[in-house]
């Protein structure tokens, strides 16, 4: 994260990052090509009661040398002390030149408070996890309330409290009063923090359709931090919604470039060439998706969709048919495999499909939009 803040590297997403965290996924000129990187940072973390090891090392992927390594036995409370120092090494042996509005970024403390940190790690691991869901979305708020009850200037808490609760209310799990709050006490504490303004975007456009207020707090954000992959992401969200699809792929293709293997960027990615009506594009992803995540059938069912788009229905339905029986109950494959039926003209079978997803327990909003879509078809 506090590398990202240097403006002249690109520096990989963790939600792309972490599909290659297991030992046996550690073939560095592949992570390279998948990644589209020059160097790789490897590290390792240690915790015994109130000390961390950390030991870290950037590494040429393509002859596998050490451009530096380091070394850190401390106190946990250092543990910002140290994310500092390997951001100015690395940024020493790139050679990049760190700003200082950069380096006042990186030296800059989210908060004092250890335990709120860890209240706030454990938030985005379930806020990031994939796909989304409200279940995930109410551990992670749990999370993020319990790191600003610790330490109640914690802005970032804050920021990211907001932008879960965003969803939550949207789905109907939460109070959009409660979601504005958190907004407002993130710019309050911090008026120059991205993820504060990320924030206030997605308030104004999900529960005032302020497409204008939305767009200027994303482009603050960005001014903040122009690497900033989430603001990018909401703000194709946005540009997509407007109608302004050019706009709209730009903004996807930098979320992608920043987090090229992960399946929200790619699903974004997809659906933006799929506005502008480039299915070979959108079936080009949906197959790198395939190959990439074997076990998650969305891809099998996203890919039939566009098959059935371009009205190759032989493939589609045998696209189809790979989602395994278990997973044939879920919103996503209902509302592909009913859209589906309605463009061939199955009328009858895509109302069984309505049918299933009314029975579904899901927040009026995700069971709304699924629904129109069959109709839509």
């Amino acid at each position: 994260a506090q590398l990202s803040k240097i403006g002249n590297l690109k520096v990989i997403a963790r939600t792309s990052v972490m599909r290659y965290k297991e030992p046996e996924s550690r073939d560095l000129p592949q992570i390279a090509r998948e990644l589209g990187v020059a160097t790789i940072l490897e590290g390792r973390v240690r915790r015994a009661d109130c000390r961390v090891r950390v030991v870290a090392q950037l590494i040429d992927p393509e002859t596998d040398e050490q451009l530096w390594a380091e070394t850190y036995d401390r106190q946990l409370d250092d543990i910002f002390a140290i994310q500092s120092d390997v951001a100015d090494h690395i940024a020493s042996a790139l050679q990049a030149e760190i700003s200082p509005k950069a380096k006042f970024q990186i030296e800059k403390r989210p908060t004092e408070d250890i335990d709120a940190y860890n209240s706030y790690l454990k938030g985005r691991f379930f806020r990031w996890k994939y796909p989304e869901s409200s279940e995930n979305e109410l551990k992670a708020v749990d999370h993020f309330l319990d790191a600003t009850e610790k330490d109640p200037s914690f802005a970032l808490a804050y920021a990211e409290f907001a932008e879960c609760y965003n969803m939550l209310a949207r789905n109907s799990f939460g109070s959009w009063e409660k979601a504005e709050s958190a907004v407002e006490q993130a710019l309050k504490l911090d008026a120059n923090l991205p993820e504060a303004h990320v924030a206030r975007g997605q308030h104004r456009l999900l529960r005032y359709g302020d497409w204008l207020g939305a767009e200027a707090a994303f482009k603050r954000a960005l001014e903040l931090d122009p690497n900033h992959w989430n603001a990018h992401r909401h703000y194709g969200l946005l540009l997509a919604r407007m109608g302004r699809y050019a706009e709209a792929l730009v903004e996807r293709k930098q979320v992608h470039q920043l987090d090229p293997v992960a399946p929200m960027s790619n699903s974004n990615l997809a659906e933006s060439y799929l506005l502008m009506g480039d299915f070979d594009q959108v079936i080009e992803i949906y197959q790198k998706m395939v190959e990439l995540y074997p076990e998650q059938d969305i891809w099998h069912s996203r890919l039939a969709v566009v098959y059935a788009e371009k009205g190759l229905f032989d493939e589609a339905l045998e696209e189809l048919a790979k989602v395994k029986p278990p997973n044939r109950n879920s919103r996503d494959y209902l509302s592909q495999a009913g859209y589906i039926q309605a463009l061939m003209g199955n009328r009858a079978k895509a109302q069984e499909y309505v049918e299933r997803l009314e029975s579904l327990e899901l927040g009026a909003f995700r069971k709304n939009v699924s629904i129109a879509r069959i109709c839509v078809g």
